[in-house]
């Protein structure tokens, strides 16, 4: 790629025959209004416009508008440029081999067809040569009978035609061989395409190389055997509660390791799938295939209880979330369902129970907003659907969000609450919705492809959003992605973590320092320790 001239972004538009949103005629932009609610032309103010202003609004000049605007699309277009050029050179060179080969096989087949001409040449001379006799070596076989003249020369035409397809023969078999060992060559073609698909699918192509990059080591483990589907920390994270297929452990967590405190428990008959903590009270909500929600209260120093078992009729919950008030979870549920239980936290007693029924196949993920008020659902019936309060502050439909691909969405999330992130079954990539005219659409420009692209399994282990530090933690098939956002896109920020199998499952304290996953491959927790 030396010696590839860098082409110039450019806008399509004139600046000066631009129109102010208020459509004043014979003046010049010269401001941009920076408000997230106003979109385009809306933006776009002259020094009229500002006349109608008595505390003007934030603005930034157009030029300086302009700059900043040609200076991040030129940094996309060279990043585009310099992923795509790496792939033209590769299909370039794909090319060359492809006429090389062409050029090969041409040859070799022609050397086969010229001996086959050659042989039929060596034929039709030695037929020529039958046509003429010399008459004074004839009249010596004048008393041998005609038959045996016949049996004669046709024994010797046999012999002479053998030499002769004796010898092309041992040719066109060779010319066979370089054709058949040529042909064979081309199934190397297969591995020179799919290593440009792989290329393709590689996310380190798509980094933005200015990121700083997250860099993680495992700095403690501890083995654990029992199937793991659920973990979470209490409000100041000194313990950690861990399903232990139908129990539940909890663990002291100090300074990055797991202590074992020997509280266990007990009284879910299925696997525990979900837990949440209070962020108010050492009290905890599990979730199990038993068809049970119950909250747990530690009584005492390391001993727990059970103060509540709630029922979900015909049902267990895939996912729970907690509101910030702490007064309402809401479990999304096998059967399609999405159950909304309100409770008084401070005597463990279930006030209101409802339910949402939209959609028609389990509910695999549920994300809240920060503000409350609006939560996003996904399940296998492949929709994803917005939920607000009504003024009774009750949960109604809001509604479904388009999308562009035709598939399950096994985890969803907010980043902030403008922007939306969902992740495909089939094969890792993650999609991502912006807030735009009071809807949340889907950016098909921000679309994250991992370079993992088997098929997802299950739908534990919730995407993370750790807030402090802006980034994702996202799970599919065996390995753990952590994803950020740089310059206006979406990038996997390191390495992917390997877990060796798909059943993975993990949290996060709130510092993003430490992330502790249990791996089904190693029956062990891993703490990874995060630098930022």
């Amino acid at each position: 790629m030396q010696g590839l001239q860098q082409q110039k972004v450019h806008m399509e538009e004139e600046i000066d025959k631009l129109c102010c949103f208020n459509k004043h005629q014979n003046t010049k932009i010269e401001y941009i209004i920076k408000d997230n609610q106003k979109r385009g032309s809306e933006r776009l103010l002259c020094s009229k416009c500002i006349e109608f202003f008595n505390n003007p609004p934030n603005l930034v000049y157009i030029t300086k508008a302009q700059e900043r605007i040609q200076l991040v699309k030129q940094l996309c277009y060279n990043q585009t440029e310099k992923v795509a050029e790496q792939f033209i050179q590769d299909i370039e060179n794909f090319i060359e081999k492809l006429r090389t080969f062409t050029s090969d096989l041409h040859q070799q087949i022609q050397k086969l067809t010229n001996s086959c001409t050659l042989w039929i040449d060596y034929l039709n001379y030695y037929k020529k040569l039958k046509l003429k006799y010399k008459f004074l070596d004839e009249i010596d076989n004048l008393e041998i009978d005609e038959e045996e003249l016949i049996q004669q020369s046709l024994a010797f035409d046999i012999y002479e035609i053998n030499s002769i397809n004796e010898n092309s023969i041992g040719k066109i078999s060779s010319g066979i061989q370089n054709v058949q060992q040529t042909i064979k060559e081309f199934s190397n073609f297969q591995g020179m395409a799919y290593k440009i698909i792989k290329n393709a699918n590689n996310y380190e192509h798509f980094q933005y190389k200015k990121m700083k990059s997250i860099t993680f080591q495992v700095s403690f483990e501890k083995k654990e055997d029992q199937l793991c589907n659920a973990l979470a920390f209490n409000s100041d994270e000194s313990l950690l509660a861990t399903a232990a297929d139908k129990n539940i452990k909890l663990w002291k967590f100090y300074g990055g390791e797991l202590l074992e405190t020997n509280t266990n428990l007990q009284g879910h008959m299925e696997q525990v799938v979900c837990l949440t903590f209070s962020q108010q009270e050492n009290l905890l909500i599990s979730g199990s295939k038993d068809e049970t929600i119950k909250l747990w209260k530690e009584i005492s120093q390391n001993k727990w209880q059970p103060v509540q078992n709630i029922k979900i009729d015909a049902s267990y919950s895939l996912c729970l979330v907690l509101n910030q008030n702490e007064n309402q979870f809401i479990a999304g549920c096998f059967d399609g369902s999405i159950k909304i239980i309100s409770f008084n936290i401070d005597q463990y007693t279930t006030l209101e129970n409802y339910r949402l029924d939209k959609h028609t196949k389990p509910v695999y993920s549920i994300s809240l907003n920060s503000k409350g008020n609006q939560f996003i659902s996904s399940s296998s019936d492949k929709q994803i659907i917005i939920w607000e309060k009504n003024n009774s502050q009750l949960w109604e439909f809001k509604y479904v969000v388009n999308k562009s691909i035709n598939d399950v969405c096994y985890r969803i999330s907010y980043f902030g609450d403008e922007t939306i992130l969902f992740q495909q079954k089939k094969n890792g990539q993650t999609h991502f919705l912006k807030m735009q005219d009071s809807k949340f659409v889907e950016r098909s420009d921000l679309r994250l492809v991992l370079n993992n692209q088997d098929p997802e399994v299950e739908c534990f282990f919730p995407i993370i959003y750790n807030q402090k530090n802006q980034v994702l933690v996202l799970k599919h098939s065996q390995y753990v992605y952590i994803i950020k956002e740089n310059k206006l896109q979406y990038q996997v920020a390191c390495s992917p973590i390997d877990c060796s199998h798909p059943w993975n499952y993990g949290t996060m304290t709130k510092d993003g320092r430490f992330l502790i996953i249990w791996e089904y491959a190693t029956k062990n927790f891993k703490v990874y320790l995060l630098d930022y």
